[in-house]
């Protein structure tokens, strides 16, 4: 008999009937033949379903719900710290062990992840905001526009602009690039 395993990203639901489900927002499964999700650290959540990593575990963004509530979102104060006071060489290893906050009075949090720029000493940049000083041949602009060509995000406002949606879906699928980083909070 061929005994079936569950993808990365699902667990097993009924092992007896060999029923797998996606793995849950919240939880991630790291490996093929998971029997249960791993969840996401203490005030950690997934954008979405079916995550692999916990690199994937991240801080709430803003929200509204059905009763026009809003809530302004959440961001990892101490990976922020810890980034402001690195040379930004490897930010991805700070990404895991810190705690969601809520988003300060009269700012908002995009929540999950983002590309986000150090430009020369000056502290971490939204990727949209940085974007436009790219030059033409960069790498990580190509990889950008490459991603994003024919897409709903792709702006066509003659200078060939990303915007913020485009930059959070190119992350979603590049959860290890350096450059994708957990987002901060943003004046409204």
């Amino acid at each position: 008999t061929t005994q079936c395993v569950c993808a990365v990203g699902t667990f097993f639901a009924d092992p007896e009937a060999g029923i797998c489900r996606d793995c849950p927002k919240g939880s991630y499964c790291p490996t093929i033949g998971a029997m249960d999700p791993t969840p996401c650290p203490a005030t950690f959540s997934t954008e979405g379903s079916r995550k692999t990593t916990e690199l994937e575990c991240v801080c709430d963004g803003q929200s509204i719900s059905t009763d026009g509530t809003r809530d302004m979102g959440y961001f990892d104060a101490k990976f922020l710290q810890l980034a402001m006071q690195t040379d930004g060489s490897d930010l991805v290893s700070l990404r895991t062990g810190g705690q969601c906050q809520a988003c300060p009075l009269g700012m908002f949090c995009r929540g999950g992840l983002d590309v986000m720029f150090r430009v020369h000493d000056y502290p971490l940049q939204f990727g949209s905001e940085v974007f436009p000083l790219l030059g033409a041949a960069d790498e990580t602009r190509a990889s950008i526009v490459a991603h994003c060509q024919g897409s709903q995000t792709l702006t066509s406002d003659g200078e060939e602009a990303v915007n913020d949606a485009c930059f959070k879906d190119y992350c979603a699928t590049r959860v290890e690039d350096p450059l994708c980083l957990p987002t901060f909070p943003d004046l409204e």
